[in-house]
Protein backbone atom coordinates (compact mmCIF):
# COMPACT_ATOMS: atom_id res chain seq x y z
CA UNK A 1 0.00 0.00 0.00
CA UNK A 2 2.76 2.45 0.84
CA UNK A 3 4.28 1.62 -2.33
CA UNK A 4 1.12 2.21 -4.13
CA UNK A 5 0.52 5.62 -2.20
CA UNK A 6 4.74 6.77 -3.39
CA UNK A 7 4.13 6.13 -6.93
CA UNK A 8 1.07 7.69 -6.64
CA UNK A 9 2.86 11.04 -5.28
CA UNK A 10 5.47 10.65 -7.56
CA UNK A 11 3.58 10.96 -10.57
CA UNK A 12 1.52 13.78 -9.20
CA UNK A 13 4.56 15.60 -8.97
CA UNK A 14 5.97 14.86 -12.34
CA UNK A 15 2.61 16.03 -13.78
CA UNK A 16 2.75 19.00 -11.87
CA UNK A 17 6.50 19.84 -12.96
CA UNK A 18 5.35 18.92 -16.56
CA UNK A 19 2.48 21.39 -16.51
CA UNK A 20 4.88 24.36 -15.24
CA UNK A 21 6.56 23.98 -18.80
CA UNK A 22 6.14 26.51 -21.06
CA UNK A 23 6.24 25.33 -24.58
CA UNK A 24 6.87 28.58 -27.82
CA UNK A 25 5.08 28.56 -31.21
CA UNK A 26 6.30 30.71 -33.79
CA UNK A 27 4.77 31.18 -36.95
CA UNK A 28 7.32 32.93 -39.75
CA UNK A 29 8.21 33.14 -43.51
CA UNK A 30 9.48 29.41 -44.28
CA UNK A 31 11.04 30.74 -47.29
CA UNK A 32 13.88 33.04 -44.99
CA UNK A 33 14.57 29.98 -42.68
CA UNK A 34 14.64 26.25 -42.07
CA UNK A 35 11.77 24.63 -39.76
CA UNK A 36 14.37 22.82 -38.08
CA UNK A 37 16.41 26.37 -37.19
CA UNK A 38 12.51 27.86 -35.79
CA UNK A 39 12.65 24.55 -33.76
CA UNK A 40 15.52 25.22 -32.21
CA UNK A 41 14.30 29.07 -31.29
CA UNK A 42 11.22 27.36 -29.96
CA UNK A 43 12.62 24.86 -27.66
CA UNK A 44 15.17 27.01 -26.12
CA UNK A 45 12.95 29.87 -25.30
CA UNK A 46 10.47 27.21 -23.42
CA UNK A 47 13.13 26.39 -21.78
CA UNK A 48 14.49 30.05 -20.47
CA UNK A 49 11.21 31.05 -19.54
CA UNK A 50 10.60 27.70 -18.18
CA UNK A 51 13.47 28.56 -15.52
CA UNK A 52 12.48 31.92 -15.37
CA UNK A 53 8.53 30.45 -14.20
CA UNK A 54 10.75 28.18 -11.57
CA UNK A 55 12.95 30.67 -10.15
CA UNK A 56 10.13 32.73 -10.10
CA UNK A 57 7.86 30.81 -7.62
CA UNK A 58 10.53 29.34 -5.69
CA UNK A 59 12.08 32.73 -4.59
CA UNK A 60 15.91 31.98 -6.27
CA UNK A 61 18.14 33.06 -8.90
CA UNK A 62 18.03 32.10 -12.45
CA UNK A 63 19.93 29.24 -13.38
CA UNK A 64 21.01 29.16 -17.19
CA UNK A 65 23.55 26.35 -17.49
CA UNK A 66 22.23 24.17 -20.32
CA UNK A 67 20.26 26.52 -21.88
CA UNK A 68 21.70 27.87 -25.03
CA UNK A 69 21.96 31.20 -25.44
CA UNK A 70 25.35 33.93 -25.92
CA UNK A 71 27.08 35.20 -23.11
CA UNK A 72 25.34 38.73 -23.36
CA UNK A 73 21.98 37.58 -23.29
CA UNK A 74 22.59 35.62 -20.10
CA UNK A 75 23.98 38.71 -18.37
CA UNK A 76 20.80 40.50 -19.58
CA UNK A 77 18.41 38.38 -17.74
CA UNK A 78 20.29 38.12 -14.38
CA UNK A 79 20.98 41.52 -14.49
CA UNK A 80 17.41 42.43 -15.36
CA UNK A 81 16.63 39.71 -12.34
CA UNK A 82 18.75 41.31 -9.61
CA UNK A 83 16.21 44.55 -9.80
CA UNK A 84 13.02 43.33 -11.56
CA UNK A 85 11.12 40.07 -11.11
CA UNK A 86 8.95 38.54 -14.00
CA UNK A 87 7.40 35.27 -14.88
CA UNK A 88 5.37 34.48 -17.98
CA UNK A 89 1.40 35.15 -18.51
CA UNK A 90 0.74 32.33 -19.59
CA UNK A 91 2.40 29.16 -20.50
CA UNK A 92 1.92 28.64 -24.20
CA UNK A 93 3.61 31.27 -25.85
CA UNK A 94 2.73 32.17 -29.35
CA UNK A 95 4.55 34.19 -31.71
CA UNK A 96 5.27 35.61 -34.66
CA UNK A 97 9.40 34.87 -35.53
CA UNK A 98 10.55 38.06 -37.34
CA UNK A 99 14.28 37.26 -39.82
CA UNK A 100 16.87 39.94 -40.45
CA UNK A 101 19.31 38.32 -42.71
CA UNK A 102 21.31 41.47 -43.05
CA UNK A 103 22.05 41.96 -39.23
CA UNK A 104 22.57 38.45 -38.53
CA UNK A 105 19.29 38.00 -35.98
CA UNK A 106 15.91 36.82 -35.54
CA UNK A 107 13.06 38.37 -33.10
CA UNK A 108 9.90 37.68 -31.42
CA UNK A 109 8.18 40.57 -30.04
CA UNK A 110 5.53 40.13 -28.27
CA UNK A 111 6.34 37.92 -25.27
CA UNK A 112 3.52 38.42 -22.63
CA UNK A 113 5.61 38.60 -19.04
CA UNK A 114 4.14 40.15 -15.30
CA UNK A 115 6.16 41.81 -13.44
CA UNK A 116 6.38 39.83 -9.74
CA UNK A 117 7.87 42.20 -6.87
CA UNK A 118 7.31 44.60 -3.97
CA UNK A 119 6.50 47.70 -6.25
CA UNK A 120 3.12 49.74 -7.11
CA UNK A 121 3.69 48.01 -10.36
CA UNK A 122 3.08 44.63 -9.13
CA UNK A 123 1.58 42.47 -11.89
CA UNK A 124 1.65 44.88 -13.82
CA UNK A 125 1.77 43.28 -17.49
CA UNK A 126 5.00 43.80 -20.10
CA UNK A 127 5.79 42.54 -23.42
CA UNK A 128 9.90 40.85 -23.55
CA UNK A 129 11.74 40.98 -27.11
CA UNK A 130 13.92 37.74 -27.40
CA UNK A 131 16.39 37.64 -29.81
CA UNK A 132 17.63 34.73 -31.74
CA UNK A 133 21.27 34.22 -33.41
CA UNK A 134 20.72 32.56 -36.64
CA UNK A 135 21.23 29.14 -35.66
CA UNK A 136 18.91 29.66 -32.99
CA UNK A 137 20.37 30.76 -29.69
CA UNK A 138 18.98 32.62 -27.24
CA UNK A 139 21.41 36.22 -27.89
CA UNK A 140 19.21 38.92 -25.96
CA UNK A 141 16.39 39.44 -23.78
CA UNK A 142 14.98 42.52 -22.92
CA UNK A 143 11.42 44.71 -22.58
CA UNK A 144 9.87 46.05 -25.66
CA UNK A 145 9.35 49.46 -25.66
CA UNK A 146 5.22 49.19 -26.26
CA UNK A 147 3.42 46.76 -28.21
CA UNK A 148 2.11 49.74 -30.86
CA UNK A 149 5.74 50.10 -31.58
CA UNK A 150 6.21 47.24 -32.63
CA UNK A 151 3.19 46.80 -34.81
CA UNK A 152 3.75 50.03 -36.09
CA UNK A 153 6.76 48.73 -37.38
CA UNK A 154 4.87 45.58 -38.76
CA UNK A 155 2.73 47.50 -40.66
CA UNK A 156 5.49 50.01 -42.71
CA UNK A 157 5.04 49.51 -45.94
CA UNK A 158 8.99 50.28 -46.34
CA UNK A 159 11.09 47.44 -48.27
CA UNK A 160 13.34 45.00 -45.89
CA UNK A 161 16.22 47.08 -46.32
CA UNK A 162 13.90 50.19 -44.53
CA UNK A 163 12.21 47.80 -42.15
CA UNK A 164 15.69 46.13 -40.87
CA UNK A 165 16.96 49.93 -40.28
CA UNK A 166 13.80 50.40 -38.36
CA UNK A 167 13.89 47.02 -35.97
CA UNK A 168 18.11 47.82 -35.01
CA UNK A 169 16.92 51.51 -33.86
CA UNK A 170 14.04 50.13 -32.14
CA UNK A 171 16.52 47.38 -30.82
CA UNK A 172 18.50 50.21 -29.60
CA UNK A 173 15.61 52.02 -27.73
CA UNK A 174 13.92 48.79 -25.87
CA UNK A 175 18.42 48.21 -24.87
CA UNK A 176 18.61 51.86 -23.67
CA UNK A 177 14.94 51.39 -21.97
CA UNK A 178 16.02 47.99 -20.11
CA UNK A 179 19.51 49.20 -19.11
CA UNK A 180 17.44 51.86 -16.48
CA UNK A 181 15.61 48.50 -15.24
CA UNK A 182 18.47 46.58 -14.65
CA UNK A 183 20.27 49.71 -13.26
CA UNK A 184 23.45 48.93 -15.73
CA UNK A 185 25.62 52.03 -15.55
CA UNK A 186 28.43 50.83 -17.42
CA UNK A 187 26.22 49.87 -20.68
CA UNK A 188 24.48 53.31 -20.29
CA UNK A 189 28.44 54.47 -20.14
CA UNK A 190 28.59 52.34 -23.53
CA UNK A 191 25.64 54.03 -25.01
CA UNK A 192 26.32 57.76 -24.65
CA UNK A 193 28.56 59.48 -27.01
CA UNK A 194 31.52 61.17 -25.07
CA UNK A 195 30.17 65.05 -26.34
CA UNK A 196 26.42 63.89 -25.38
CA UNK A 197 24.26 66.80 -24.16
CA UNK A 198 21.74 66.12 -21.50
CA UNK A 199 18.79 68.28 -21.20
CA UNK A 200 16.51 67.56 -18.57
CA UNK A 201 13.50 70.24 -17.72
CA UNK A 202 11.83 70.92 -14.45
CA UNK A 203 8.69 72.01 -13.50
CA UNK A 204 9.09 75.36 -10.82
CA UNK A 205 6.36 77.80 -9.33
CA UNK A 206 6.53 81.21 -10.34
CA UNK A 207 4.56 84.06 -9.00
CA UNK A 208 3.31 86.57 -12.01
CA UNK A 209 1.41 89.88 -11.54
CA UNK A 210 -1.39 89.26 -13.87
CA UNK A 211 -2.09 84.99 -13.17
CA UNK A 212 -0.33 84.70 -9.82
CA UNK A 213 1.63 81.42 -9.43
CA UNK A 214 2.50 79.62 -12.55
CA UNK A 215 4.01 76.49 -13.66
CA UNK A 216 7.19 77.10 -15.87
CA UNK A 217 9.48 74.41 -17.20
CA UNK A 218 13.16 75.58 -15.96
CA UNK A 219 15.76 73.40 -18.51
CA UNK A 220 18.96 72.28 -17.00
CA UNK A 221 21.95 70.98 -19.09
CA UNK A 222 24.65 68.03 -18.28
CA UNK A 223 26.82 66.37 -20.13
CA UNK A 224 27.62 62.98 -20.37
CA UNK A 225 29.91 62.52 -16.56
CA UNK A 226 27.25 64.62 -14.50
CA UNK A 227 24.31 62.96 -15.69
CA UNK A 228 25.69 59.36 -15.22
CA UNK A 229 27.30 60.71 -11.69
CA UNK A 230 23.67 61.61 -10.97
CA UNK A 231 21.45 58.75 -12.52
CA UNK A 232 24.27 56.60 -10.38
CA UNK A 233 23.54 57.72 -7.23
CA UNK A 234 19.72 57.08 -7.72
CA UNK A 235 20.34 53.34 -8.78
CA UNK A 236 22.08 53.34 -5.68
CA UNK A 237 19.33 54.30 -3.41
CA UNK A 238 16.52 53.12 -5.15
CA UNK A 239 15.83 48.88 -4.77
CA UNK A 240 14.68 49.56 -8.26
CA UNK A 241 13.89 51.57 -11.24
CA UNK A 242 10.91 50.50 -13.90
CA UNK A 243 11.22 52.63 -16.81
CA UNK A 244 8.62 52.33 -19.61
CA UNK A 245 8.22 53.94 -23.13
CA UNK A 246 5.38 54.28 -24.83
CA UNK A 247 4.21 56.30 -28.00
CA UNK A 248 3.53 59.69 -28.06
CA UNK A 249 1.05 59.97 -31.67
CA UNK A 250 -1.48 57.62 -32.99
CA UNK A 251 -0.46 55.53 -35.32
CA UNK A 252 -4.39 54.99 -36.40
CA UNK A 253 -4.30 59.07 -37.72
CA UNK A 254 -1.10 58.25 -39.45
CA UNK A 255 -2.30 55.50 -42.08
CA UNK A 256 -1.02 53.20 -39.65
CA UNK A 257 2.13 54.36 -39.23
CA UNK A 258 4.45 55.79 -36.09
CA UNK A 259 6.43 59.05 -36.41
CA UNK A 260 8.54 58.22 -33.39
CA UNK A 261 11.53 57.81 -35.88
CA UNK A 262 12.90 60.62 -37.72
CA UNK A 263 15.43 60.95 -40.24
CA UNK A 264 17.93 63.28 -41.57
CA UNK A 265 21.58 64.16 -42.90
CA UNK A 266 23.64 65.91 -40.59
CA UNK A 267 25.90 68.59 -41.75
CA UNK A 268 28.65 66.29 -41.18
CA UNK A 269 27.57 64.28 -43.71
CA UNK A 270 26.21 61.11 -41.24
CA UNK A 271 22.77 59.88 -40.63
CA UNK A 272 21.01 60.91 -37.68
CA UNK A 273 17.99 59.70 -35.98
CA UNK A 274 15.52 61.16 -33.33
CA UNK A 275 13.30 59.20 -30.96
CA UNK A 276 10.50 60.70 -29.50
CA UNK A 277 8.65 58.55 -26.92
CA UNK A 278 6.71 59.29 -23.45
CA UNK A 279 8.08 57.97 -20.41
CA UNK A 280 7.13 57.02 -17.33
CA UNK A 281 9.56 56.79 -14.59
CA UNK A 282 8.75 54.41 -11.07
CA UNK A 283 11.21 53.96 -8.50
CA UNK A 284 11.65 52.04 -5.22
CA UNK A 285 11.45 55.30 -2.89
CA UNK A 286 8.19 56.85 -4.28
CA UNK A 287 9.46 58.78 -6.98
CA UNK A 288 7.31 58.93 -10.35
CA UNK A 289 7.05 61.28 -13.24
CA UNK A 290 5.49 61.37 -16.74
CA UNK A 291 7.22 63.13 -19.44
CA UNK A 292 8.70 62.69 -22.88
CA UNK A 293 12.12 61.86 -23.79
CA UNK A 294 14.10 62.75 -26.92
CA UNK A 295 17.00 60.74 -28.23
CA UNK A 296 19.24 61.65 -31.04
CA UNK A 297 21.11 58.26 -32.19
CA UNK A 298 23.83 58.14 -34.37
CA UNK A 299 24.24 54.62 -35.96
CA UNK A 300 28.05 54.16 -37.26
CA UNK A 301 28.58 52.08 -40.66
CA UNK A 302 31.67 50.86 -38.77
CA UNK A 303 30.50 51.07 -35.07
CA UNK A 304 28.21 51.18 -32.20
CA UNK A 305 25.04 53.28 -32.00
CA UNK A 306 25.60 56.24 -29.41
CA UNK A 307 23.33 58.55 -28.28
CA UNK A 308 24.78 62.63 -28.70
CA UNK A 309 21.75 64.29 -26.87
CA UNK A 310 19.09 63.19 -24.63
CA UNK A 311 15.93 65.26 -23.23
CA UNK A 312 13.36 65.22 -20.83
CA UNK A 313 10.34 67.73 -20.46
CA UNK A 314 6.79 67.18 -18.38
CA UNK A 315 4.11 66.01 -20.02
CA UNK A 316 2.19 68.90 -18.67
CA UNK A 317 2.35 72.55 -18.11
CA UNK A 318 -0.52 74.23 -15.78
CA UNK A 319 -2.63 71.53 -16.86
CA UNK A 320 -2.09 71.47 -20.31
CA UNK A 321 -0.53 68.80 -22.20
CA UNK A 322 2.12 69.55 -24.19
CA UNK A 323 1.95 69.16 -27.91
CA UNK A 324 3.91 67.29 -30.67
CA UNK A 325 5.40 70.51 -31.84
CA UNK A 326 6.64 71.68 -28.31
CA UNK A 327 8.96 68.43 -27.67
CA UNK A 328 12.47 68.28 -28.86
CA UNK A 329 13.27 66.81 -31.97
CA UNK A 330 16.14 66.95 -34.14
CA UNK A 331 15.46 69.64 -35.46
CA UNK A 332 16.36 72.16 -32.42
CA UNK A 333 19.79 70.19 -32.47
CA UNK A 334 22.83 71.01 -35.29
CA UNK A 335 24.78 67.78 -36.22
Amino acid sequence: MKKIVLIFCILCATHHSMAQNVTARFSFDNSTIKSSVVFDTEYNLGKLLTEINSACNEGREIHTVGIPMTDFARKAVTTLWKNIHFKTERNDIKDRLWIFQRNRMMEAHHIPIILVDDSPLNNNRQDAVVEFTLDGKISDFRFAIDPEVSESLESSEGNVAELEEQAIIRKYVERFRTAYNEKDIDFLNRMFSDDALIITGNVVNVKTAEEGFRQKVVYNKYNKTQYLQNLLRCFKRNKWIKVNFSLIDNPAENGGKSKFITHRKGKDGRNYYGVRLRQEWHSSRGYHDEGYVFLLWEFPENGDPMIHVRTWQPEKINGRKLEINEIFSEVDFNK
